[in-house]
């Protein structure tokens, strides 16, 4: 190794470990026994679906969205990925590695938001999931935390949870699912807001 080579050696190893000073990392996968899948949790969303992470500030409001861009909207995001990365395009499956800077996220509970589109408005299924171990680290710098989508106290905010039904692809057949829910068609908006104007017209003769 000559000296310039010595020197952008030196040089890439500074940077990286003033970049990683200044940043909060994440291990976040969903690639030991739990996987996102499509509504009932038998097949895995495709390579290149969205996931990302975040913080929720009104979990109930996110339970209550309709539609991809409702849940969205509730949602802080901090890192996005995509099915398929790191695990050789699985479908279903994906591993990531973030470090970004982590002001407004430090020490808040994470959320994983999964759609099955590469973009929130191609999307027709949408899910959310989080665990209460789920936590952001303390500041940037600090000791990378860790997380995975087959943690044991991971729930469904927006979709289902489910055991050993995925079939397919055959990389996870076996595994339990993280399902995503299909977006309801407008004509069962109409029937909803029928029937709450039905039950307000009650309360008022009542």
């Amino acid at each position: 190794m000559n000296k310039i080579q010595k020197v952008s050696v030196v040089l890439a190893a500074v940077a990286l470990t003033a970049s990683s000073a200044f940043a909060m990392s994440e291990n976040w996968s969903a690639q030991l026994s739990r996987f996102l899948t499509l509504q009932g949790g038998t097949t895995g969303i495709a390579s290149g679906d969205l996931v990302e992470i975040g913080t929720v500030a009104s979990p109930g409001t996110a339970s209550a969205a309709l539609t991809p861009a409702q849940l969205a909207a509730t949602m802080n995001v901090w890192a996005t990925t995509t099915v398929g990365t790191g695990t050789a395009g699985v479908n279903g499956s994906f591993a990531a590695v973030t470090a970004s800077p982590g002001a407004g996220f430090f020490s808040q509970q994470i959320y994983m938001l999964a759609f099955n589109a590469s973009t929130v408005g191609g999307a027709t299924q949408m899910g959310m999931f989080t665990d209460t171990s789920w936590v952001f680290p303390a500041s940037d710098g600090a000791s990378a935390n860790s997380l995975d989508l087959g943690d044991t106290g991971v729930t469904a905010v927006k979709g289902q949870l489910s055991s050993g039904t995925v079939t397919s692809p055959s990389d996870i057949a076996g595994g339990d699912a993280a399902s995503l829910v299909l977006v309801p068609e407008p004509s069962t908006w109409m029937l909803v807001g029928t029937g709450l104007l039905g039950l307000l017209g009650l309360r008022r003769r009542s």
